[in-house]
């Protein structure tokens, strides 16, 4: 996992990322957070990485994925910036994603 990556929000790219997509294994601003609760926590568990608690398993997803092993697998696929939020999180690649995140890909 590139720690340096984690430091900024995976969807807008600003500082800091103090909230997490733990299904996502991705690290988010507060405003993108906000976004993300939107989706339901199936797509998107949102956690605050500082203030709340983290069970084992979220621990896993998140050591597991990282905001760079997101950004390549989009790159794989060419998925661009400039796929809607909704439909980029509710797509089979992020499903598929998501399962092999749980599992350690």
């Amino acid at each position: 996992m590139d720690l340096e990556d984690n430091q900024i929000c995976f969807d807008c790219g600003s500082k800091p990322a103090t909230w997490v997509s733990v299904n996502n294994a991705i690290f988010l601003c507060l405003s993108c957070s906000g976004q993300h609760r939107s989706l339901g926590v199936n797509i998107s568990c949102v956690k605050s990485a500082l203030l709340d608690k983290w069970n084992n398993n979220q621990i896993d997803f998140v050591l597991n994925g990282g905001n760079s092993k997101l950004a390549d697998l989009l790159e794989k696929y060419m998925i661009g910036a400039d796929t809607e939020f909704k439909t980029l999180y509710c797509s089979k690649l992020l499903d598929y994603y998501r399962k092999c995140v749980s599992i350690r890909i």
